[in-house]
């Protein structure tokens, strides 16, 4: 399910080095570099100075997330894109033409490297439901969407090859056939026995606590 952001950087660099472990590893390394960098400019723009390097240390000490170096997964480069997609919400509104179109960009941009980040283009439209004075609903939606549309055009014309929709529906929403109700039975439970379900959910309690303490 992984995109062409992806793809498109892996093939790049098997034709420059070679097909090779150490050219995918290359690639991915990269990417996480970037998602460092950006994520350390948006959390200390958002959060402040000393917040803003606590949750980057805390996220840069989390030893599970290294192993996305090894394989090549879209969810670090998805995570690059939505925060590219969110620093342009940081600042100044309404939100400026060439933000808005930033802001779809990276939304399509996440969506097209891994298509469970469709959830991350609904929780946007929702905030600009949800704020749209403060964002100039209209302009910001036509603007992003707009944004938006270049990369999924480009992840249909180069993820599909002539497949069938029904195949296409098939793959992402069951791509191993398993058992659903299983499944979330299994996950339920690693949700509170493994480390990075117990750490997200850690994390979550943590952040709802925050917003009780302030109110």
């Amino acid at each position: 399910t992984t995109g062409f952001p992806v793809t498109l950087a892996l093939a790049t660099a098997f034709s420059l080095f070679g097909v090779s472990l150490e050219a995918e590893s290359i690639v991915m390394l990269i990417f996480m570099l970037l998602f460092y960098f950006v994520l350390f400019i948006y959390t200390r723009k958002v959060f402040g100075k000393f917040t803003g390097w606590l949750s980057f240390m805390l996220l840069v000490f989390f030893g599970p997330l290294y192993g996305h170096v090894r394989n090549v997964l879209g969810e670090i480069p998805g995570l690059l894109f939505i925060i590219l997609a969110l620093l342009p919400l940081v600042g100044e509104r309404p939100l400026a033409k060439s933000r808005a179109l930033t802001v779809g960009l990276g939304a399509g941009l996440a969506f097209a490297t891994k298509p469970i980040f469709i959830l991350f283009l609904a929780a946007l439209l929702i905030v600009m439901i949800l704020r749209r004075q403060e964002y100039n609903f209209s302009e910001a939606v036509i603007f992003g969407t707009i944004g938006a549309i270049v990369p999924i055009a480009l992840w249909i014309a180069t993820q599909f090859d002539g497949v069938v929709l029904a195949r296409i529906f098939e793959v992402y929403t069951n791509p191993h056939d398993v058992n659903m109700k299983a499944a979330i039975v299994a996950n339920v439970v690693r949700l509170l026995t493994e480390i990075k379900p117990f750490y997200f959910l850690s994390a979550l309690l943590i952040r709802v606590a925050s917003y009780v303490v302030r109110r």
